[in-house]
């Protein structure tokens, strides 16, 4: 009841989510009582997802609970429907004694696709307040009510689905200011975050989806928009006065251009990237454009909303995305609100247009309406497994929106189509690389990466999605090229010493020194490729 109830008040605030897949909401009441709840969609079913999150044990759940300042933790089952949970963290602020909660859950089926685990305080008299952690110091003993809703969401692409549902109230049991409440209720929101990943499969999902657009595409040859289509991309692509190449683009884009006013927030820019996939593939993936990739790619603070539109080739979207700024009157989100259409030219040319019409409802305080008339071509090419993309946008951000916000915006917007690029090259297989998914690779290595911290880590992303440099670093005659690879990214300088070890023979220290020998020879020598040689 108190969860229903919750759902009909008003006085909700929605939080700006560190993850674009958890969305969250928070209600702040007297000093340190707070309220919050979030929702996500796991992919699994009910069950398993509420199981995953009963194991409060687990060394992955206590690592989860040790890195939010967890302390002592204890389970005890008291049927096969309820246990009793003990919790307890550091709160991290100077002065203020450690917090415990002791709660009494109950799980119960509500209907055969809606699970629900709840609970509330509890005393009991083998946890008795006042007790004393492990360091020495006296717990003071909070409050909470806490909800933990499963629903069942039809499969995707074969993969089961479930809607989680948190919501908690707790009484911190102090003054405590309500700025650290807020960030302590955006931390504990934030455990959706884990219980997400651990079960993610949405590389799987995305492709089942994308198999089922590109038929769509392949079958559906529209040409109800071409002229209309074309025209406007041929007016929106040509070349505006004093535009310049922007700075760190992508190594494998061409022809990258961009132009921001001094004032009024307007922008124009463009590129061209050749993508190694079908044109139907490509097209799909720039449809779908509330995918887990393009959600996790392109800085969207909220999953765009898809609104009526004429059958497949149009669609109303919705978008909302971050304005930086350095004062907090110009750092309200941007909302764009728009029709995307799609329109084949011939057999092998596609366009893509999205427009945001004069007449659109108001923003809010939270958000400025914005436009942007944004046009994509594809085109075929003659081995018909790469595609070549023309990209053009014009933005107009609002008044209050200055040429260093607007610039870089656009460079946000280039940057969303050359991830479309890095997507499908990472999709190649090792055995099909060739000299130009090198390159690619190579870039994508060093691609947003100004310092040894921020190189190590694109490694490591680019490790893990990669699947030919993971297929290289993971084989069994090669253990230490990721080891080398590491030195090589990190640029430290070392002293050359020769390493006559034969590759598969390599010991860590000495594949540490090839990687950073590499390194004083991209310094000295004029190209990389005589440094390489």
């Amino acid at each position: 009841k108190y969860f229903e109830m919750s759902l009909k008040d008003n006085s909700w605030k929605k939080l700006t989510s560190p993850d674009p897949f958890v969305e969250m909401e928070s209600q702040l009441g007297l000093e340190g009582t707070v309220a919050g709840r979030a929702t996500t969609i796991v992919n699994a079913s009910i069950f398993e997802a509420a199981a995953w999150e009963r194991l409060k044990l687990s060394r992955k759940a206590m690592k989860i609970h040790y890195a939010f300042g967890g302390l002592d933790r204890d389970l005890i089952p008291l049927n096969n429907h309820s246990w009793l949970y003990r919790t307890s963290i550091d709160l991290g602020i100077s002065g203020f004694a450690p917090r415990e909660w002791l709660s009494w859950a109950v799980w119960k089926m509500i209907d055969d696709k809606t699970l629900l685990v709840g609970g509330s305080d509890r005393e009991d008299e083998r946890f008795p307040v006042g007790a004393k952690s492990k360091d020495g110091k006296k717990y003071i003993r909070a409050s909470s009510v806490f909800l933990w809703k499963y629903e069942t969401l039809p499969d995707l692409a074969g993969i089961k689905r479930t809607k989680v549902t948190y919501h908690q109230q707790i009484d911190l049991k102090g003054l405590i200011p309500k700025a650290i409440m807020n960030s302590r209720v955006v931390g504990t929101l934030a455990y959706l975050t884990d219980f997400r990943l651990n079960f993610d499969k949405s590389a799987e999902a995305d492709a089942g989806r994308r198999a089922e657009l590109m038929k769509l595409i392949a079958d559906d040859f529209n040409f109800s928009h071409t002229e209309e289509c074309m025209a406007d991309f041929d007016s929106l692509i040509k070349e505006v006065e004093g535009c310049e190449p922007p700075l760190n683009a992508y190594g494998m884009a061409d022809e990258s251009k961009i132009h921001a006013s001094m004032f009024g927030g307007q922008g124009w820019g463009k590129t061209k990237l050749k993508i190694k996939g079908t044109i139907e593939e490509v097209a799909a993936f720039l449809w779908h454009l509330d995918s887990n990739a393009n959600m996790s790619r392109y800085g969207t603070l909220e999953r765009p909303k898809f609104e009526g539109g004429q059958g497949f080739v149009q669609r109303q979207v919705t978008r909302r995305q971050r304005l930086e700024g350095s004062s907090a009157a110009y750092h309200r989100d941007r909302l764009f609100e728009s029709e995307m259409t799609l329109s084949w030219f011939d057999d092998d040319t596609l366009v893509i247009m999205v427009k945001t019409p004069d007449e659109r409802k108001r923003g809010s305080i939270a958000a400025v309406n914005a436009k942007e008339t944004v046009g994509i071509l594809l085109r075929r090419s003659s081995d018909e497994r790469t595609t070549k993309m023309e990209y053009a946008c014009k933005l107009d951000l609002g008044a209050n929106a200055d040429v260093v916000q607007t610039r870089n915006f656009l460079l946000s917007r280039l940057a969303e189509v050359w991830e479309v690029g890095i997507f499908f090259y990472r999709l190649v297989p090792l055995k099909d690389y060739t000299l130009e998914d090198g390159t690619a690779l190579g870039y994508d290595l060093l691609w947003k990466s100004p310092n040894a911290k921020n190189r190590l880590a694109r490694l490591e992303e680019v490790r893990r999605e990669s699947r030919g440099l993971k297929e290289l670093t993971d084989k069994d005659n090669l253990p230490l090229v990721h080891t080398m690879l590491k030195a090589i990214m990190e640029g430290s300088l070392h002293i050359n010493r020769d390493v006559k070890t034969k590759l598969v023979c390599l010991i860590e220290k000495e594949a540490m020194q090839c990687g950073g020998n590499l390194i004083l020879s991209l310094m000295t020598e004029l190209t990389a490729e005589q440094a390489c040689d």
